[in-house]
């Protein structure tokens, strides 16, 4: 619930997100990031699912649950647990 996403009004904990939030996505399709409003909200408790740690080459921290999916540049998508040195995940670029 503590998880921030980037909205168009700054970044926002996931628990706190509502229908008119503006959300930065990627559009797969397009290969654009765009802001869309959510079209669905669901709470997903993950106390029980196993959480990593992945550090990225810039010395950033992600905590996350195993099971997490990543987006990656050479592999598509990827669950955290799954992902290697080798993987390039996908960041947004500021717009």
């Amino acid at each position: 619930p503590d998880t921030l996403v980037k909205t168009k009004d700054g970044d926002k904990k996931i628990s706190e997100l509502k229908y008119d939030d503006l959300i930065l996505s990627y559009d797969e399709l397009n290969n654009v990031y765009e802001y869309i409003s959510p079209s669905n909200i669901v709470c997903t408790p993950s106390e029980d699912k196993q959480k990593i740690e992945i550090e990225l080459e810039n010395g950033a921290i992600i905590k996350c649950t195993a099971d997490h999916k990543f987006l990656t540049t050479n592999r598509g998508w990827v669950e955290a647990q799954d992902l290697t040195e080798y993987d390039d995940i996908k960041n947004y670029h500021e717009i």
